[in-house]
């Protein structure tokens, strides 16, 4: 195969989302660039509400611990395992 320049662009689905695959190479087929958009790309507002919403309902008067930090991290788990 002769190297060439180009792009190809692919995507699959993973286990925590579409994953795509952008890639440019120039005329002796070296990338020249390329982007790789993760599943939890495509999730950062929906868990971020889940943060905020999960933060709001389980902290009280500013009193943070261990137990409730465990439970707002299960909002991001529930999204990215």
């Amino acid at each position: 195969m002769t190297p060439k320049a180009g792009r190809g662009v692919g995507h699959v689905e993973a286990p925590r989302g579409t994953l795509i695959h952008d890639y440019t190479t120039d005329e002796n087929g070296c990338i020249k660039s390329a982007n790789m958009i993760v599943g939890t790309t495509h999730n950062l507002a929906p868990i971020s509400m889940s943060v905020e919403q999960s933060a709001r309902m389980l902290i009280k008067d500013g009193n943070v611990d261990e137990t409730i930090l465990n439970k707002i991290k299960m909002s991001v788990r529930a999204y990215d395992p």
